[in-house]
């Protein structure tokens, strides 16, 4: 009887570690500001939970994401958040960010919740995506995917990445690592 309940259930922990887990994405509220050092760009954070393992797939996700956001609705927002702190900007961006889960940014979090005391410096160790994109020249001017490491020694070192930047002469660069 104690060989089939444990057969049992180590078949059941086999079968729910093989389950594929579908992505999640949701906003990190308290990360969507204008900082007064650039001006003229609208930040907007999210956090993601299970991102892709492969990283063709996660940056293919991410970008995906960012065209449903960028609707008439969330740019005309964004263009009235930075006219508002800084009525002086010529160029207007709207940053969008993406961290994945981690125990200093966990999926889901009380009112209680403090970022890490890092999170303004973008948190370089969670971050997996970052995007910028031009309100007046209606294009993405950079994109940034990453993997990172998850275990203990290294945590938060890139292993994969691809970098595309749209150069001032019109072309874009992409860089993958």
């Amino acid at each position: 009887m104690k060989g089939k309940l444990f057969f049992l259930l180590t078949f059941s922990i086999i079968l729910v570690s093989c389950v594929k887990r579908q992505p999640e994405i949701r906003a990190l509220d308290f990360n969507d500001y204008v900082p007064w050092v650039d001006g003229d760009t609208r930040e907007k954070s999210f956090l993601v939970k299970h991102p892709p393992a492969d990283i063709a797939d996660l940056e293919v996700y991410l970008s995906d994401y960012v065209q449903q956001i960028l609707c008439d609705e969330f740019i005309h927002q964004s263009i009235t958040m930075i006219t508002d702190k800084f009525p002086a900007a010529k160029e207007k961006y709207i940053a969008i960010v993406f961290y994945r889960v981690s125990e200093e940014l966990p999926w889901t979090m009380d009112e209680q919740y403090t970022p890490p005391p890092n999170f303004g410096d973008g948190n370089p160790v969670d971050l997996i995506g970052h995007f910028i994109y031009n309100i007046h020249t209606d294009e993405m001017r950079y994109s940034f995917v990453c993997k990172r490491k998850a275990g203990i020694f290294n945590y938060g070192e890139i292993t994969e990445e691809i970098t595309v930047r749209r150069m001032n002469l019109g072309y874009w660069v992409r860089e993958e690592m």
